[in-house]
């Protein structure tokens, strides 16, 4: 079974509760890593003038202490097949549900299951929305 490596847990432990536990349930089915968990102000800058995010400091939800944002990516990693990380957004999206969290993924803003109407695309991204409404599998 696939874990977290040391940088990976120390980035996620930056993270809310509710991401924690829907990263340690989606390790067990699918290997990834978390590359960003917590991001201050001259980080989040960062990204926002490189492109990478679309709000500036404190307007990202990897902003927030705890993060409720983490980015993540699939393992080995490789740029170059967004499909490996559609399929870890799929994982991430369904453990969240199975623990009663709803997801958000950067591939997918709107929500709408189409990837290709979104004019901005962060497939590394993942974050908490908050409890889901109707919970999939009570438990």
């Amino acid at each position: 079974m696939a874990q977290f490596s040391a940088s990976s847990k120390e980035k996620l432990a930056t993270c809310c509760k509710e991401l924690q536990d829907t990263a340690n349930l989606a390790i067990k089915i699918i290997d990834f890593g978390i590359s960003e968990g917590h991001r201050g102000e001259a980080l989040q800058n960062k990204a926002y003038a490189e492109n990478k995010s679309k709000v500036r400091f404190p307007n990202s939800k990897h902003n927030k202490k705890p993060s409720a944002a983490f980015d993540a990516f699939p393992a080995p990693l490789d740029w170059n097949d967004p499909q490996r990380f559609i399929l870890l957004a799929g994982v991430i999206i369904a453990s969240g549900a199975v623990l009663g969290h709803d997801i958000r993924w950067g591939g997918d803003w709107n929500e709408n299951g189409i990837i290709k109407d979104e004019s901005f695309r962060d497939l590394p991204h993942f974050e908490y929305k908050g409890p889901l409404k109707t919970p999939v599998f009570p438990l």
